[in-house]
């Protein structure tokens, strides 16, 4: 969280330079009562602006976008728009961020970072193609190399790796991961020493182990993973992190080490509490449930499919997250359990899986600011 106060305190601060170089501008333009009346807009400006960034600071974003959108009544600009786009982000306000970013766009089309937000914004409303064309656009206007190309050819990766996902067909969705391997995550990956910011580079390893999985290259996989977590655990311990100990733990259960998979979420399950993220929190329950179950530990299991259950609900995501451990439960109750549940005779429960089981882990991280 103090990195992201840091970097909009940054933004914010180019909002303050550009309303006063304007200021200056105006100042020569005009004169007598318009140059007051100029000034005082500006004043309110600022004024609105630095409330904008003291709510930002104390976590009150919505307080912040509220200040900011005022600000920008008064006084719109590119920068502007970009911090506003920045806070609707953190809000997980997709449409408002994205309205606020095209603003941005409108203004200055030639700034590769809004071309990147964008981008990893229209991946996550599930516009593709629009998704592709900005980031595109922000790696034709970066330096390769640089964290705004590194950020914008990773995200193209994800992009095609949700077109994937969104098919559901195991042969599409390994075509898919094939091309974002190859087209991009291990080139930008080419240049991961240059990268200031290594959560970058870790995100973007976690991200390419996912597609190694869905190709069944699955000691790539585990070799990626294990170089994401090692990066990650030298940064810091935050969300990003859990996500990656999901994702392994993921990549452990497709290949029935289960035990192995356990302390990666339970250590996964001791950060999304602290930072609050109850998606994250679901997805490792539902997991640990399914090892629970394996092991014959019902009782246990079914405290983790509830708590899952509650977990996703307070996230307020429905569907296949909301349904599959009600499945669980049901099953249970019926005496149906999974095929990976059963023990046939002679086979310990840590070999009875089967790889075409589905798993539940986040998302593939989106690398939307340096």
């Amino acid at each position: 969280m103090r990195a992201q106060q840091y970097k909009l305190a940054i933004v914010l601060a180019f909002v303050l330079a550009a309303v006063l170089i304007s200021c200056l501008a105006t100042y020569r333009a005009i004169e007598g009562e318009k140059l007051s009346s100029a000034l005082r807009s500006m004043s309110i400006a600022l004024e609105v602006t630095k409330l904008g960034k003291i709510s930002a600071d104390n976590n009150q974003y919505a307080v912040a976008a509220g200040n900011l959108e005022a600000a920008l009544q008064a006084y719109p600009t590119a920068v502007g728009y970009i911090s506003l786009g920045y806070i609707y982000d953190e809000l997980s306000n997709t449409d408002a961020a994205i309205v606020a970013y095209k603003k941005a766009n409108e203004m200055n089309p030639s700034v590769s970072d809004i071309h990147n937000a964008l981008g990893y914004l229209y991946k996550d409303a599930g516009r593709y193609e629009l998704a592709l064309t900005h980031l595109e656009k922000a790696r034709s206007l970066s330096t390769p190399g640089d964290d705004t190309w590194f950020m914008a050819t990773a995200n193209a990766g994800n992009v095609l790796y949700e077109i994937g996902r969104k098919t559901n067909i195991p042969g599409d969705r390994s075509k898919q991961c094939e091309k974002a391997i190859n087209e991009y995550f291990l080139p930008a990956l080419e240049y991961r020493g240059a990268i200031k910011n290594q959560n970058l580079v870790a995100s973007t390893l976690a991200n390419l182990a996912n597609c190694y999985k869905d190709t069944n290259r699955f000691a790539d996989a585990k070799r990626a993973m294990e170089d994401a977590i090692s990066i990650k655990r030298r940064v810091n311990a935050n969300r990003s992190l859990a996500d990656t100990l999901v994702n392994m733990a993921d990549l452990l259960l497709k290949e029935k080490r289960y035990e192995e998979a356990k302390p990666y979420l339970v250590e996964a399950v001791s950060i999304f509490l602290i930072v609050q993220n109850h998606l994250g929190l679901g997805a490792a329950y539902f997991n640990l449930g399914d090892i629970m179950w394996v092991q014959g530990k019902e009782n246990e299991a079914k405290s983790y499919y509830e708590q899952s259950i509650e977990a996703f609900s307070i996230a307020h995501v429905g569907g296949e997250y909301d349904q599959a451990p009600r499945r669980r439960l049901e099953r249970m109750k019926n005496g149906n359990p999974p095929e990976f549940v059963k023990k046939p005779k002679g086979v310990t429960p840590c070999s009875t899986r089967t790889a075409q089981q589905p798993r539940y882990s986040p998302r593939p991280v989106s690398l939307n600011r340096p």
